[in-house]
């Protein structure tokens, strides 16, 4: 049974359109997927991705803002945690897409590199050796 869709208003695709812009940096993404396993301080995260401190510092800001990751101060340090774990299904069934049309693409590449195999000569016939001669 199929379910009913709603028409989105504009404000809800407008909010929809800003988060996944916020998810659309790689950096990003790879910091969502070390939140996925526990909560993390800066530092820790700073010592798993290949950017500064200041810089993972700057997207947390923008994934808070977002409402992807929410954050708890304990003493001197500051903890952040995925806020929405819809953030996962949205990059699995990404990923999962990206992975099928490669699979469909690798397979369309075979076909066609087969099918160019079998319309090239042969080493030694006549049309190979003909290309040859005039050198």
């Amino acid at each position: 049974m199929k379910r009913a869709v709603r028409p989105a208003s504009d404000q809800l695709l407008q909010r929809v359109a800003e988060r996944l812009r916020t998810m659309g940096n790689p950096l990003r993404l790879r910091i969502l997927h070390l939140l996925e396993e526990r909560e993390l301080t800066v530092s820790q995260i700073v010592r798993r991705v290949p950017t500064t401190q200041a810089n993972v510092s700057k997207h947390l800001t923008a994934l808070r803002a977002a409402g992807l990751v929410a954050s708890r101060r304990d003493g001197v340090h500051v903890y952040y945690r995925i806020s929405d774990p819809i953030v996962f299904v949205i990059c699995r069934t990404m990923c999962d897409a990206i992975l099928r049309r490669a699979s469909s693409e690798a397979t369309q590449l075979a076909r066609t590199a087969r099918s160019l195999e079998h319309r090239a000569p042969a080493r030694g016939s006549r049309r190979a050796e003909q290309g040859t001669r005039g050198m």
